[in-house]
């Protein structure tokens, strides 16, 4: 049989030298992006790291009004981050809420970046006792300094603490286990809609137990705004500074860490 020969055509020196610039062109790109997204990282977990530092000496009463005094330390976590604008949804006042947004987020590491929070002694559903942020790093002697609240004792304030071995597991330094490092999503989620007194839904929902959990309201969480979460949407407003209207848009949604 005879088979049919295939000519290759071998292409010019041109076009191989454009083909080339192509392919360095698309890796420089790549490798633009990565540093870009690196440096953008940076800058975020530093913004962090300064408003953490910033805060030392603080007490409770500071972080969304303090309504767990004696536990407070994932309230000081989420209020920095709020306030570097990185993404606090699905954060609250328990300091393994931090463990379970790594994981959903895929944000969960054994080793840390400046702006991380560090969770200790993790015990599961969320649970989880002691919370601080990353504010350096140093890679060569393989320790951190970190600023948490709620430290001390007694009352509790902010404090700096380290430098210390940021290895996962027992910490001679803490006394207990450093379980890991979880880093914030950069950029908080839109606000929710405004809503108002005649508002009904699970967005009403929310907000009930945000101001349950903010500022202690007492508010029977029925999905319903009536008269009761009106007022407690006026005491939530004045104690924090905002335009006292009992319609919560976008700055009371804001204050309530919801956005």
């Amino acid at each position: 049989m005879f088979q049919t020969q295939t000519t290759v055509v071998k292409p010019t020196r041109w076009y191989r030298f454009l083909g080339l610039l192509v392919a360095l062109f698309i890796l420089g790109g790549i490798m633009f992006s990565a540093t870009v997204q690196r440096a953008d990282a940076a800058v975020s977990g530093g913004n962090v790291a300064a408003i953490a530092n910033g805060q030392v000496g603080g007490t409770c009463g500071s972080y969304y009004g303090c309504p767990y005094p004696g536990q407070w330390c994932a309230e000081f976590g989420k209020w920095v981050w709020q306030h570097g604008d990185e993404n606090v949804s699905g954060l609250t006042g328990a300091a393994g809420s931090f463990y379970v947004y790594g994981q959903n987020h895929g944000t969960l590491s054994n080793t840390p970046k400046v702006g991380d929070a560090i969770v200790f002694n993790y015990h599961g559903n969320g649970s989880a006792d002691h919370l601080a942020i990353v504010v350096s790093v140093n890679t060569a002697n393989h320790t951190i300094v970190s600023v948490g609240g709620n430290e001390r004792g007694g009352a509790g304030v902010v404090a700096k603490d380290g430098p210390y071995n940021w290895s996962v597991g027992y910490s001679s330094y803490w006394g207990m286990n450093i379980s890991g490092y979880v880093a914030p999503v950069g950029g908080s989620n839109p606000c929710p809609a405004q809503i108002q007194n005649g508002s009904t839904g699970a967005l009403v929902g929310v907000l009930q137990s945000d101001l349950n959990y903010d500022d202690n309201a007492g508010l029977g969480v029925d999905w319903q705004f009536g008269s009761l979460t009106e007022a407690a949407v006026k005491t939530f407003q004045s104690r924090h500074g905002l335009t006292v209207d009992g319609q919560v848009g976008p700055h009371t949604w804001h204050a309530l860490g919801a956005c």
